[in-house]
């Protein structure tokens, strides 16, 4: 989900300026892949960054996992350069089970959550919108989103509660795209984060979860 631009950016504050490295953990290993009577020796590179703001001063944590001959991308940081083929583990932005999301709907969730820091009006429009999506991939396409929303939950696609979060999260992400003049707290985007989440997971995640089971008890029979 990273891209090579994402260690110059602070996913605690939002700063963009470069990120000062503070160690390197190295847990690269090599492997043979042929046989012993012809070996192929391959490397496997696996590094762990721990990287400090300078402006929050808060740290992030990535994480570097390559083979021989993979494109490696490197930015200068001051007096050192770090590895940027690499994962965010810390803070943990991105959904633990993000392969049973729908990749559009998953991305314009993601994106949301990494310019809270940024502009929260923003983050409310992304939030919103990844609604809409939602919406249309489940195959409501007529009327404004709140119409969709009641018609998900009148038709048991959602339940009720969902839909009365979904409402206000529809609310809110109004107020920001017309431009109304609110000044929205990090607590009420991160409870629209959180209410997103949920949405997801109901629809996406529980279902794939629960048929994972269903399989695995299957085959014990």
């Amino acid at each position: 989900m990273n891209n090579k631009n994402d260690l110059r950016y602070c996913y605690h504050c939002g700063e963009k300026k470069s990120l000062k490295m503070l160690s390197k953990v190295d847990n690269s290993y090599k492997e043979n892949l042929g046989t012993e009577d012809e070996p192929h020796m391959f490397d496997f590179y696996d590094f762990i960054y721990v990287l400090r703001c300078n402006e929050c001063m808060n740290v992030s944590i990535y994480r570097a996992e390559f083979t021989s001959g993979e494109e490696r991308y490197f930015q200068e940081t001051g007096e050192s350069e770090i590895e940027l083929f690499g994962r965010l583990l810390y803070p943990n932005i991105e959904h633990e089970n993000a392969s049973y999301i729908p990749e559009k709907i998953y991305n314009s969730y993601l994106s949301s959550i990494k310019v809270k820091n940024i502009d929260r009006s923003f983050s409310l429009i992304g939030l919103r919108r990844t609604l809409e999506m939602i919406c249309k991939e489940k195959g409501y396409n007529d009327g404004m989103l709140g119409k969709k929303l009641k018609k998900m939950a009148d038709d048991g696609v959602i339940p009720l509660v969902i839909d009365s979060i979904a409402d206000s999260l529809k609310t809110e992400g109004n107020k920001a795209a017309h431009g109304d003049d609110v000044d929205f707290d990090i607590k009420t985007v991160n409870n629209m984060i959180e209410f997103t989440r949920i949405i997801i997971n109901y629809l996406y995640v529980l279902p794939k979860k629960i048929s994972n089971v269903q399989n695995a008890l299957k085959n014990q029979l």
